[in-house]
């Protein structure tokens, strides 16, 4: 199953094949090949019609799954943690650190956002994350501080939502 998400991923990266380009026959003959070894373990057929490409117009392309779909790794995330569901694994597992981890992780891309809107540059720091942001950034100007502080406060929300739960101790 990870390998036909990685071939989905692939295929997601470098866009939609025409119909007839050695690109498909090379994905098809792939996927083809992945079917096959998941038939001798008797997989779940509604996991691999989820990853069957169609054509439309010429090419061919996942309905249903857009690689920069806000949605997509949630969508992802749901798939596989139904692998297996009432034979391995029921469910994804909680690890009771989730909530602090993703906070932590939000708190650090939020730290450089603030300090651009505020200076400008950032604070000077050996964290190359805080670079990469800055640098990213760019000069500000009065649509890139809107949209930053839009940002800063949807990732505030994520955030604390995130500490909520790691309080309450629900992942």
């Amino acid at each position: 199953y990870v390998e036909l998400f990685c071939l989905f991923l692939e295929f997601a990266l470098r866009g939609s094949f025409p119909a007839a380009s050695v690109q498909l026959k090379a994905h098809e003959a792939a996927r083809a090949a992945i079917i096959g070894e998941l038939e001798s373990f008797g997989y779940d057929r509604r996991i691999v019609r989820a990853l069957t490409p169609v054509r439309d117009g010429g090419y061919a392309l996942y309905p249903g799954l857009e690689l920069f779909h806000h949605k997509l790794f949630r969508r992802f995330d749901i798939i596989l943690s139904s692998i297996g569901a009432g034979r391995w694994r029921a469910a994804m597992p909680v690890r009771g650190t989730d909530g602090e981890e993703r906070a932590e992780l939000v708190r650090r891309y939020l730290d450089p956002m603030v300090d651009w809107l505020e200076r400008g540059k950032g604070a000077r720091t050996a964290d190359p994350l805080v670079y990469t942001i800055v640098d990213a950034l760019g000069e500000r100007d009065g649509e890139k501080r809107f949209l930053v502080s839009l940002l800063i406060s949807l990732l505030r929300s994520q955030e604390l939502s995130a500490r909520l739960k790691m309080r309450e101790g629900v992942s």
